[in-house]
């Protein structure tokens, strides 16, 4: 909506396109805890990664450290068996990776990562956005798990119901498996929203770029970005320039703690849009009014909530077992020395 609330970019091809793309050199130290269950309008299950930064000397955060503590009993294997194993794993990846190519039939271009890789990374998976084609950055989120589709579609479904606009055509570097992913889920384990039918009703391709590595016989016929009319003279690699130009921000991101990582990220595409639009930096706009409220918009902040919630609810029953504790060490501090004062007062008498 930028055209209503920045105003429209020099030339006649302004926001034909919404170009999606990843990327991973903004990657800074997250917890290591993974498996946050959170609900979303689009699915009723959905695993994030916690977006915390560790504390000093762990692997997890302060709302973590409890489920998972880190005793020196944990020992690690020698740097030998380390190698060797090492060793075994990219054979046996580079030999996977020989049969998959060798006659393949379809394209092999998912990003989704094994679980056993999440687990033992202790970075984010970096930064994904939406742009369009005149490079004005509508939308955008980190990755604490992996580029998975189901974050993707949330991510999109949330710009269109923010927006209320739903573009004439989108470019994704996986479009095929999204695409697959999204017709044959919708319905069932996701939800049948009106931003899902809607975006399940666009025009997907592939970037340009990338589509040579997309060998499968329906993504050649479907996604081909130079059989797609709307797409002619349309710059598809405007996510690609954008990132170009955030990597020289890589490091200052990298060093980010999780409270200024997102808002530095949001202040430097905010000025980059204005940029674009020729609008001064010092200018107001009133969107309060203008952008309805939806809980979800950011998945990162909804798991943090509800590890927030958890701990404290620990805390809480923690505290209250520690006080029944205090007052039964109290009642028999009183049983045992009533005895003797009336034993004293016997005497006495």
């Amino acid at each position: 909506r930028h055209k209503e609330i920045l105003g429209p970019c020099t030339g006649n091809k302004c926001s034909e396109a919404l170009v999606v793309d990843g990327h991973q050199k903004c990657r800074r130290r997250v917890c290591k805890a993974k498996e946050i269950e959170i609900k979303t309008d689009l699915f009723e299950k959905m695993i994030v990664g916690c977006c915390r930064t560790p504390l000093r000397y762990s692997k997890y955060c302060e709302l973590h450290l409890h489920k998972h503590p880190e005793t020196d009993n944990n020992k690690q294997k020698n740097s030998r068996e380390l190698v060797i194993s090492s060793h075994i794993r990219s054979w046996k990846t580079r030999r996977s990776q020989k049969e998959k190519h060798f006659g393949a039939t379809g394209c092999c271009t998912s990003k989704a990562r094994g679980d056993s890789y999440v687990r033992k990374c202790a970075r984010s998976f970096g930064v994904i956005a939406a742009v369009t084609n005149c490079c004005i950055v509508t939308t955008f989120g980190e990755f604490f798990r992996t580029e998975t589709l189901k974050e993707i579609l949330q991510l999109l479904t949330n710009s269109i119901k923010v927006s209320g606009v739903v573009p004439k055509t989108a470019v994704y570097d996986d479009g095929c498996h999204l695409i697959e992913y999204l017709h044959k889920h919708i319905g069932k384990d996701l939800a049948e929203t009106y931003a899902a039918k809607a975006l399940s009703q666009i025009k997907f391709s592939v970037d340009r770029t990338y589509f040579r590595n997309h060998v499968g016989s329906w993504c050649r016929a479907n996604m081909n970005p130079d059989k797609n009319p709307l797409l002619e003279n349309i710059n598809t690699q405007a996510a690609e320039q954008l990132f170009s130009w955030l990597k020289g921000y890589a490091s200052i991101i990298s060093s980010l703690g999780w409270k200024r990582a997102s808002m530095f990220l949001l202040i430097i595409f905010h000025h980059k849009n204005l940029i674009a639009t020729n609008i001064k930096s010092s200018s107001v706009f009133n969107i309060v009014n203008q952008v309805p409220h939806e809980p979800t918009i950011s998945l990162m902040h909804t798991a943090d909530s509800i590890s927030l919630l958890e701990a404290s609810n620990i805390l809480a029953s923690s505290t209250s077992s520690s006080t029944n504790q205090s007052n039964k060490i109290v009642a028999d501090n009183l049983t045992k020395c009533t005895p003797e004062k009336e034993k004293k007062k016997t005497i006495n008498e």
